[in-house]
């Protein structure tokens, strides 16, 4: 018994489907990791856990390294834009970072008003 199928007759558009589709996958996936990644970066540094930033980086290096970084940062934000929004509406995903803090961001119990008020 001979098998006279042949697997190499796939059509072109056969082949532009599956390659768009592994793209896609990719594309989304790669924005999956990236964002939960950093989310986790900056929530457990600055006490944020509604922001990412698309490089996996510490967040106080990239504040202090913020040229080129932040631009590779900027430029991801437009090219993950689409695959974002629907992240963000429909699964309530964390949102880019939109500018760098000029100063670190201190969560401390010692700068809450609350306290200083209770203190006193």
């Amino acid at each position: 018994m001979r098998c006279n199928a042949k697997f190499t007759d796939v059509s072109r558009g056969s082949r532009f489907v599956i390659l768009l589709g592994f793209f896609l996958v990719c594309y989304v996936g790669s924005h999956f990791v990236l964002s939960r990644t950093s989310a986790r970066l900056v929530n457990a540094e600055w006490g944020i856990s509604e922001t990412f930033i698309y490089l996996p980086v510490d967040p106080n290096f990239l504040a202090a390294h913020d040229g080129p970084l932040l631009t590779i940062h900027y430029v991801l934000r437009v090219i993950y834009a689409p695959v974002w929004f629907v992240d963000h509406q429909i699964f309530g995903g964390p949102r880019p970072l939109l500018f760098m803090p000029m100063f670190k961001i201190d969560t401390s119990a010692q700068n809450r008003v609350d306290e200083w008020n209770t203190a006193v």
